[in-house]
This record gives structure tokens, C-alpha cells and sequence, in this order.
């Protein structure tokens, strides 16, 4: 069986000059952090989710206002929470995240057992638009997450994703051939009889007559106004 684990993982705010090279590093730093194999995340790790996610600081307008930060799930075995030399506690995830990220300084961090009401962080905004402010704010959005990933999975998850894509299609293309390969319907016709005050069914030769008077009336009208 599996358990899950949920991690925040942080840098330091910035300026909209710096975002795009934060935002990238931060993506980039994830994928060493959940790759190594030699490394404690990248040993006990079955697979992963992670959303980035850049907040901006309403209160104020100095430069250094955009925080970029990460959310992710990622799935353990179960034995994970008995296993002292594998058991990641907060203190060495600030390690590990200074090291990959080159910082000089102990970033802020959070690891713990996922809950129910953790999907929010991995669903909701990449950046809430009420904190979008100014022309320079949404500029600084867009050129930092421009053909950017923001939303990956990997391991356990991707293939869980990759199989729902498949019975999706699958069930559509059921869906599909179903309808195809549906019966005809025969079509009929009424029309209200005001002298019974009911509709009648009309035949198709009466179908045939009524639309061949149409056409006729109609040509007749189109030579009057000629004329």
C-alpha cells in the first residue's frame, strides 16, 4: 500500500526582473530534488505531483513582491513513516532544497502527511487574479510562465493518468461506434386537424403533395414579381 506526503518548498521573494529565472530554477531544482536516486526524495519516492504556484504581496509596491513557491503530493510505501534512515523530517528537506537550489541561506519548507484538504493547494490558481495589479504584474506572469510545466507528474501518477486517459478514450470511442451503429428511426409526421381538435398523422404521399403545392405557389409568387 501507500501513504502520501505533502511539501511546500520556498525561495526568498523576488523582483519581476528575477522572476522568470526563479521560477525556472525552482522547476528545475524539483526535478533533481525527486530524480536522485541517491538522495533520501528520490529513494522513497513512488511518484509525484507538483504545481507551481506565485503569489503576489498586495500590501505593499517595493520591487521584491512575487513569491514563487511549489505544492507537491508525492506517494510513499507505508513503511515509510517506520523507517528512521529514510524518514525525511523538516530539518533535512531545508538541507536538501539549499543544497539542489544553491542557496546561501535556509529557505523555508514543509513536509508533512498529506490530507484531504492539501488538494486544494495542488488544484486551485497558479496566481490569484485579484492579486494581479498592474500592466508590469501581468507581464512578469506571462514572460515567467511562458512553455513552462506547472502542473507535472510523474512515477505512480503519471501512469494513473495515463490509464484514465486510456479508458476515457476508450469509453468514448464505445460511445461512438454506439450511436454509429444505432438503429434508423423512422421519421413521421402530423399536423392539427381543427375540425377533430387533434393532430393526425399525414402520409407521405400527402407529405409529397402538400411540399409540391409549396414549391408551385412559391414559383408563381417569384413570376409576379418579376413581372
Amino acid at each position: 500500500g501507500k501513504e502520501f506526503i505533502f511539501v511546500t518548498l520556498t525561495v526568498k521573494n523576488c523582483g519581476k526582473e528575477d522572476l522568470k529565472k526563479t521560477v525556472a530554477d525552482l522547476l528545475s531544482a524539483k526535478t533533481k530534488l525527486f530524480n536522485n536516486r541517491n538522495g533520501k526524495i528520490g529513494k522513497v519516492s513512488l511518484g509525484s505531483i507538483s504545481k507551481l504556484e506565485i503569489t503576489i504581496n498586495e500590501k505593499t509596491y517595493h520591487d521584491n513582491r512575487y513569491h514563487a513557491h511549489l505544492h507537491i503530493m508525492f506517494a510513499v510505501d507505508r513503511s515509510y513513516f517506520h523507517d528512521k534512515d529514510n524518514y525525511i523530517d523538516n530539518q533535512s528537506l531545508q538541507e536538501y532544497w539549499k543544497k539542489v537550489m544553491k542557496l546561501d541561506y535556509l529557505p523555508v519548507v514543509d513536509i508533512r502527511k498529506f490530507k484531504k484538504s492539501d488538494f486544494a493547494e495542488l488544484c486551485k490558481y497558479v496566481c490569484k487574479t485579484t492579486q494581479i495589479k498592474s500592466k508590469d504584474d501581468l507581464v512578469a506572469l506571462v514572460e515567467a510562465t511562458s512553455h513552462r510545466k506547472l502542473f507535472s507528474k510523474t512515477g505512480c501518477f503519471k501512469d494513473f493518468f495515463e490509464q484514465a486517459e486510456k479508458e476515457a478514450n476508450l469509453e468514448y470511442a464505445a460511445r461512438e461506434e454506439k450511436i454509429l451503429n444505432a438503429p434508423d428511426y423512422e421519421i413521421e409526421s402530423f399536423q392539427y386537424d381543427f375540425k377533430k381538435h387533434l393532430y393526425v398523422k399525414v402520409e407521405e404521399k400527402d407529405i409529397q403533395e402538400n411540399y409540391s403545392l409549396i414549391i408551385e405557389i412559391l414559383e408563381k409568387k417569384k413570376l409576379l414579381e418579376a413581372s
